[in-house]
């Protein structure tokens, strides 16, 4: 269970391959979003020829690189082979824990939680 913060946004701490990473849960992001130093952390470093996914963010249009992230971990929860979208930190730098995770799950938002659950076939 996550409690909004005085954003009103969910920001929690998983484990993608192993390694901590802090996300930002956006519900409206289509992909689990990692900005190009936080990829690089986890060992994936596209080249700049690999960048050909066209993405629309609040900020604009922005290219990302598709890669496959072995397993995300949120506490007890574990999803398997995940989609990702890598994308250069000139942009926000924030990690997103976008649709090709919580699509796998159950979540459920009730006054100011939201409750992220294991489904079965994970």
């Amino acid at each position: 269970m996550l409690r909004e913060d005085n954003r009103g946004h969910y920001r929690t701490e998983a484990r993608v391959d192993g390694t901590k990473i802090e996300f930002l849960v956006d519900t409206g992001a289509t992909a689990v979003m990692l900005s190009a130093s936080t990829a690089a952390r986890l060992g994936i470093r596209p080249a700049r020829s690999e960048y050909t996914a066209k993405v629309m963010t609040g900020n604009g249009e922005i290219r990302a690189a598709v890669v496959q992230l072995n397993k995300i971990e949120l506490g007890d929860i574990t999803v398997r082979d995940v989609r990702a979208l890598v994308y250069s930190d000139e942009k926000t730098g924030i990690d997103l824990l976008g649709m090709t995770f919580l699509s796998r799950v159950r979540w459920t938002h009730d006054r100011g939680r939201l409750i992220i659950e294991q489904l079965s076939n994970n």
